[in-house]
């Protein structure tokens, strides 16, 4: 018996690499209205705007500046966490003519956990610029 199949997995690839990584890491949680967001930024103004009290990772944009004529930065942070381990990640999900949507995978950590203050684990993905809705799920 042969199988076939004739899925797009190719334009899938094509739309993936389009996805950059930028940066990850953990917010504190002093300001835990960063916790469970999804925020797709096109200008400078709104990514300094977003997160006026956050100058450590503010300051990464200023020594690795984003061109926002030419890039969108997808950032989405998990929910607060105690323990360590825990990330989140950006994936292409899928695309159509007026929207491009990206999934949210939480990643849970693998072996002992250590108790920690309580953090906020981000991820920080760029994409071309796009006239397309960008949906989160």
């Amino acid at each position: 018996m042969v199988l076939f199949s004739c899925s797009s997995e190719d334009d899938n690839a094509k739309a993936d690499s389009r996805l950059e990584f930028v940066k990850e890491g953990n917010f504190n949680d002093e300001n835990s209205s960063l916790a469970n967001r999804n925020l797709g930024i096109s200008r400078q103004s709104e990514l300094e705007n977003t997160f006026a009290d956050k100058e450590s990772f503010l300051s990464y944009f200023d020594e690795n500046p984003i061109n926002f004529q030419q890039y969108i930065l997808l950032i989405a942070t998990d929910k607060i966490r105690n323990t360590s381990g825990y990330s989140i990640e950006i994936l292409f999900e899928s695309e159509n003519e007026t929207t491009l949507i990206f999934k949210m995978q939480n990643n849970s950590p693998e072996g002992s956990m250590v108790t920690l203050p309580l953090l906020i684990p981000y991820q920080v993905k760029k994409i071309p610029k796009t006239n397309k809705e960008i949906i989160f799920q």
